[in-house]
């Protein structure tokens, strides 16, 4: 028997897992993507986090071998929603489906968690959350301390969350997320394009600084023009950005290599120039 084909022996309906084991599931998931590898992606990660869940819906061992074969085929979730494709699989592996399709979900599923994890965590919900933190500058190295708990604690909550989602509702989750999904993404796009212009502008020291002048009557045009160009330059960055992904269906990485390359073009300039000047 070739490892990863064929057809469960029992056939019958398992019990549904408790929310222990899930949750178990969902924190084994943190380090899920720690194995990827251009073959097989992260399945050795992946088979690792849902393995006790297999082990209590499989009590044949040729059927939890037969699974765990199957399961070491390619996937790839990005990690950070890799606990709701492994809440919707389980849900499959619980009713017995057949191999086929268990891993046409599973594939279909974990792409699509891959690219809202990646606008959804990297694109809003982390520029969102520095921006807050940010904005109480005063807090020096407490703010990134409290960024980091905050996010950790975020990361825990929601995967385990999205287990219990995922594992409940699978059938509807499928077919929600493969329905909506790209118009989600495209959503979530321009809203993290939104969120990392308001970091830019909330980052700059001379905000903060004019905010003081105006209060004690220190303030000066030049000083003015000092706190609002970098706010003009984010606003700018957020357009251009903005006009290249909706308009043009640039990728997020050309978006982010541009935008870089222009400010150390500017930055560069800007050393060049002060060293002419003295």
């Amino acid at each position: 028997m070739v490892v990863g084909t064929g057809t469960y022996k029992d056939s019958n309906e398992a019990y549904p897992l408790d929310k222990a084991t899930l949750r178990s599931i969902a924190l084994r998931s943190l380090v899920s993507g720690v194995s990827y590898n251009a073959e097989t992606g992260e399945s050795m990660g992946w088979l690792w986090a849902i393995l006790p869940g297999l082990k209590k819906i499989h009590s044949d061992e040729e059927d939890l071998a037969l699974c765990m074969g199957h399961h070491l085929e390619f996937v790839d979730t990005g990690s950070m929603f890799s606990s709701l494709a492994m809440g919707v699989v389980l849900a499959l592996e619980q009713s017995k489906a057949d191999l086929e399709s268990i891993r046409s979900v599973r594939t279909s599923v974990a792409a699509a968690c891959k690219g809202l994890g990646r606008v959804l965590v990297t694109s809003f919900a982390i520029p969102l959350l520095a921006s807050i933190i940010l904005a109480f500058n005063s807090l020096g190295a407490i703010g990134t301390v409290l960024y980091a708990l905050v996010l950790a604690i975020a990361t825990v909550v929601l995967r385990i969350q999205l287990i219990y989602f995922g594992y409940s509702h699978a059938t509807r989750v499928t077919e929600k997320i493969l329905r909506h999904k790209d118009h989600f993404t495209f959503a979530c796009r321009c809203a993290g394009v939104f969120m990392i212009g308001a970091l830019a502008v909330l980052h700059g020291d001379g905000f903060f600084a004019n905010m003081n002048m105006l209060k004690d009557g220190s303030w000066t045009l030049g000083q003015g023009f000092n706190g609002v160009a970098p706010g003009i330059c984010g606003l700018f960055a957020t357009w251009l950005a903005y006009h290249l992904l909706a308009k043009k269906n640039w990728s997020l990485l050309k978006c982010f290599i541009l935008i870089v390359g222009i400010a150390l073009a500017f930055g560069l300039l800007s050393l060049l120039l002060g060293s002419y000047a003295i």
